[in-house]
């Protein structure tokens, strides 16, 4: 799922004027951090101490990133992939924020329309 741009660092995400598609992608950052909650959970069932245990082993690299990049989105109303890998200290989730990003492009741009597999934007009702 790379794109040659994001490689230049030259890609940017732009939060959609269209109301439907902002509270589906809210709904969405809802859902990721639920999906966390419940990675956390699991770990603590398996006897982790999530207190010592490092963020990586706790909760998937591919849901944190998820929320950091839609999160960033839904608060500044645009973001570019050089903003989110220079905010980044952990060379290990740069493939993750990557994939992440383009996840999160496609959503706000397409709501998704190419992407395979995954849950996918909920549905909301139209404004009347």
């Amino acid at each position: 799922m790379e794109s040659p741009e994001i490689e230049k660092g030259g890609l940017e995400i732009i939060l959609p004027a269209d109301k439907r598609r902002v509270k589906q992608l809210q709904l969405k950052l809802a859902e990721y951090k639920e999906r966390a909650r419940r990675h956390e959970f699991e770990a603590l069932q398996q006897g982790k101490n999530i207190a010592y245990a490092q963020p990586e082993t706790v909760l998937d690299f591919s849901t944190k990133s998820k929320i950091e990049v839609l999160s960033a989105l839904l608060e500044k109303g645009k973001i570019s992939w050089r903003e989110i890998e220079e905010s980044n200290s952990s060379p290990a989730k740069i493939p993750y924020l990557r994939d992440a990003f383009e996840i999160v492009r496609s959503y706000a741009e397409s709501g998704g329309k190419e992407l395979v597999g995954g849950t996918g934007l909920p549905e909301v009702e139209e404004d009347k």
